[in-house]
């Protein structure tokens, strides 16, 4: 049965005509699967489409359709999307709609991280509007406290808001018309099993996939996982020795996943630091890449884990896609190998936690770098500090649920926990894993 889930409203003019639009839902599905799309309502003669979540890759793919027609219609799943699930992450949009947003080099395609959503009702016609992250990087970089990259953050992010269709989350309301179509165009407002291969296609199909089924693995699992892994084992293997440590610079494998349509899993690239840095710069298209491998080397002032950055990239870059790629944030990772000990970063929830910007980033690196510099300074540098340091900085100053960190060998992983300044550090080891 196809239910009405907002107040239909007019979204106001595109082009010449008023669009009036009614996003409906089949039960049980986790995702919004159509909506009424209506040409000039108050005219004697309107024009009723039906846009199925399955035939919506084909109509905002479509340029014989207007581009302000499509951008709305795509906007209006994305907002309810947004208000309904709760998900913020998108790719895979068109690459000619929402113009103010630059294509990345080297990408076919647009995404954004929806910061806020609106409804407004001037004049009776009512509004719903996505507001976006907007990052003009042409190129992003990883770099820990204290590098010389540029750190292109503050400068090159704007907000754009752009216009959906009408109506405002209400909650599951009265049976909708779930069959109507218009005649010769539309397709009826439900979906058929073919929702699973090709709706969601912008990542609005739940972690656990079509119909909600599996167990969610636990991040131990998916450490586990990743150390049977013989590519990850290889990478992180190669890491983990004393001439790299010795380096003057910073060494890394970040992964990349294939397309989930193509099913070639994932391969590992190798990226350096510039000689005398302590950053590392993931390539211009970050489309895929949801985990990295990187050292941190041992010369003077170096922490020996995460820096902010490594935790701000992880959130905005890795957990986007990996969700994107893999279906779950949970599949996302980022693991630091120094001689102190190594590190991975998980997440546990089921929806993003949100961008973190250049303000936070900064306040995040002030509070870390005065922590730090005042254990340099009495010379208590020591492995158990840095980790106190460290996960009093995830509780205290990120404070994000479900991030998590792990002191991590080849074939184990011991979940540490701040626990409060007169204590040590609380470890949870996970099942050691048996070859």
């Amino acid at each position: 049965m196809t239910t009405a889930i907002g107040t239909p409203g007019k979204s106001g003019r595109t082009g010449d005509a008023d669009v009036l639009i009614i996003p409906m839902q089949e039960d049980d599905d986790s995702y919004l699967s159509s909506l009424l799309y209506v040409e000039r309502p108050e005219s004697d003669n309107p024009i009723i489409y039906t846009v199925t979540n399955l035939e919506l890759y084909d109509f905002v793919h479509n340029s014989n359709i207007n581009a302000e027609i499509r951008e709305q219609i795509l906007s209006t799943f994305l907002y309810f999307d947004k208000e309904v699930y709760d998900n913020k992450d998108f790719a895979h949009l068109p690459a000619d709609l929402y113009a103010e947003m630059p294509l990345k080099e080297g990408e076919t395609s647009k995404s954004f991280m929806i910061t806020s959503t609106e409804s407004t009702d001037p004049q009776g016609l009512h509004y719903n509007t996505i507001c976006v992250v907007n990052n003009h990087c042409t190129r992003t970089y990883v770099c820990d406290y204290g590098s010389n990259c540029d750190h292109c953050l503050k400068e090159c992010e704007s907000v754009n808001c752009y216009t959906a269709g009408g109506g405002g989350y209400e909650g599951p309301g009265t049976d909708g018309p779930g069959d109507t179509g218009n005649p010769g165009e539309g397709n009826g407002g439900g979906t058929g099993s073919g929702e699973c291969n090709r709706g969601g296609w912008y990542r609005i199909i739940p972690p656990n996939g079509c119909g909600g089924g599996g167990d969610v693995e636990t991040p131990c699992q998916n450490i586990n996982n990743k150390q049977k892994d013989t590519k990850y084992a290889e990478k992180y293997n190669a890491l983990n020795q004393s001439n790299i440590f010795s380096m003057n610079r910073e060494r890394g494998f970040f992964e990349r996943q294939s397309p989930p349509s193509n099913n070639l899993g994932s391969t590992f690239i190798q990226l350096d630091g510039p000689e005398g840095s302590s950053g590392l710069g993931l390539p211009d298209n970050i489309s895929g890449i949801v985990g990295l491998l990187h050292s941190h080397n041992d010369e003077n002032g170096v922490i020996k884990i995460f820096s902010p950055t490594d935790v701000r990239t992880f959130i905005n870059h890795f957990l986007p896609q990996a969700n994107s790629y893999l279906g779950s944030y949970g599949q996302a990772y980022t693991t630091v190998v120094t001689s102190f000990g190594s590190y991975t970063l998980q997440f546990t929830e089921g929806t993003h936690p949100g961008g973190i910007n250049y303000n936070t980033w900064e306040q995040w690196n002030t509070w870390y770098k005065e922590k730090y510099e005042q254990l340099i300074k009495n010379e208590n540098l020591t492995k158990a500090n840095v980790e106190k340091v460290f996960t009093q900085f995830l509780k205290e100053v990120v404070n994000i649920n479900g991030l998590e960190v792990y002191r991590v060998t080849k074939n184990t992983a011991v979940r540490l926990e701040y626990n409060g300044k007169d204590n040590p550090v609380k470890e949870t080891p996970c099942p050691v894993i048996t070859p």
